[in-house]
């Protein structure tokens, strides 16, 4: 289902002038997973079908180097939920997902605490309850005492209507967002919606048909490894469109509420996809098709129509969050930075986005070594735990095929990236600067 004419048009007249009484403006953020950065319309893919993330991203504000804090769910989810790095939450990895620290309230919490009221539906990831975290509200429960159920369904909602098995989960977190949306609003707003690309389960016809008759090698999204050239995307491109269509319908609903004109909404991937790139399929390493997300924001007081190409995380949101929100940051400072006047003024306020990987055991044959990374517009600098950097020029070698770590020409830059990277690790009290394999 397309955004509505109407829809559409209000959101992206994104003028302050269209606020309505309040202040502060609600805040719609919609999460995506296993999110290829190229993956849609508006990241430069003219293959793939995704009409209305595109119709907000062209009148909102693109951030084409946006990248995740950590490149799997649970740890990226993690970094959303409390604006901490996961060596301070204790959420590592999709299989240490646990919040294990008291790292003071969460951003959840503390939007709730500044007078929003704050709802998670979707994906969850971890055995916390929604309400550990900060949700006044989570209006659907998806049982999983079925061993098959998937892990990731959401399992304790907060005061709401219980499913004992969905057919489709996003069909069931649409339906919740689109019920949730119609209700009356005392005050602004904060909506985590934590939609799937729903690989484990086959894609509905009507969704399919779309990519019938186009050989999976001339589907590949421009900038992709020739070595993920045969992966299966059609059947990945037609989940995506899928979840696009939950996306115009909750945007519909928010426009039918009469909220939209207030609100601000976000959309980013949880991580990026491998596709093949390397010759592999999953996230966590750091090359740039599981570090890469596709991320934009539209609505209320956005400068829109702009492309924005700085380095920018999703560790950058919960900052942006609070500042939208006017609420007082935590004592514990965050590990992202607000891009409030970036989406105001349309001028970059970062040089430099960081991203780290965090989990040292090789629970299931899935462990890394632990990582840490800093990205420019021109270089990526990755420090292993082990001692061993890499350096890459990534827009001219976008593959990542030569490491110019000993390369005498590219010592200066080496050395500058480096240094930078140490401080902001110095900055964070990050562990990984302890000697041994315990660092991180």
């Amino acid at each position: 289902m397309d955004m509505t004419r109407r829809a559409f048009l209000v959101a992206c007249g994104i003028s302050i002038a269209a606020s309505q009484s309040r202040t502060r403006p609600s805040i719609l953020f919609i999460l995506s997973e296993d999110h290829h950065f190229q993956a849609a319309g508006f990241a430069g893919n003219p293959k793939i079908l995704t009409p209305n993330l595109d119709a907000l991203a062209s009148r909102g504000m693109v951030f084409s180097n946006a990248i995740s804090s950590s490149p799997q769910s649970a740890p990226s989810r993690g970094v959303l939920l409390t604006g901490l790095e996961p060596f301070r939450t204790g959420v590592l990895s999709n299989y240490s997902k646990r919040f294990t620290t008291a790292a003071g309230p969460s951003v959840i919490a503390q939007l709730q605490s500044s007078g929003y009221e704050t709802s998670l539906i979707g994906k969850w990831q971890t055995p916390n309850t929604p309400a550990e975290l900060g949700f006044s509200s989570a209006p659907l429960w998806i049982k999983t005492n079925d061993q098959s159920e998937p892990p990731y369904l959401m399992s304790k909602g907060i005061g709401g209507k219980e499913t004992l098995k969905a057919e489709d989960a996003n069909e069931a977190f649409t339906q919740a967002a689109v019920e949730y949306l119609a209700g009356a609003k005392q005050k602004p707003f904060f909506l985590f919606l934590s939609l799937l690309n729903s690989r484990a389960r086959s894609p509905e016809e009507k969704y399919l048909s779309r990519y019938r008759g186009q050989p999976s090698a001339t589907l590949a999204p421009p900038d992709q490894d020739p070595e993920g050239k045969n992966f299966a995307w059609k059947r990945y491109y037609a989940t995506i469109s899928q979840m696009d269509d939950c996306v115009g319908r909750v945007v519909a609903a928010l426009d039918k509420s009469g909220e939209l004109a207030n609100t601000i909404l976000f959309f980013a991937g949880d991580n990026g996809y491998l596709c093949g790139s390397h010759g592999k399929i999953g996230k966590v390493y750091p090359w740039e098709a599981a570090l890469r997300v596709p991320m934009f924001v539209a609505g209320h007081g956005v400068k829109g129509g702009q492309t924005i190409d700085a380095p920018v995380s999703t560790a950058d949101l919960p900052a942006t969050w609070l500042d939208l929100a006017e609420a007082k940051l935590p004592a514990n400072a965050l590990c992202g930075r607000s891009l409030k006047s970036t989406i105001e003024t349309g001028k970059p306020v970062t040089n430099e986005s960081f991203a780290l990987w965090c989990e040292p055991s090789k629970e299931h044959g899935r462990g890394l070594e632990p990582y840490r990374i800093i990205r420019t517009r021109t270089h990526k600098l990755v420090q292993w735990q082990s001692g061993v950097v890499e350096l890459y020029e990534w827009p001219n070698d976008p593959h990542e095929a030569r490491n110019l770590a000993a390369d005498p020409s590219s010592q200066k830059v080496l050395g500058q990236l480096k240094r930078k990277l140490e401080a902001q690790m110095a900055d964070r009290k990050d562990p990984f600067l302890a000697p041994g394999p315990g660092g991180a």
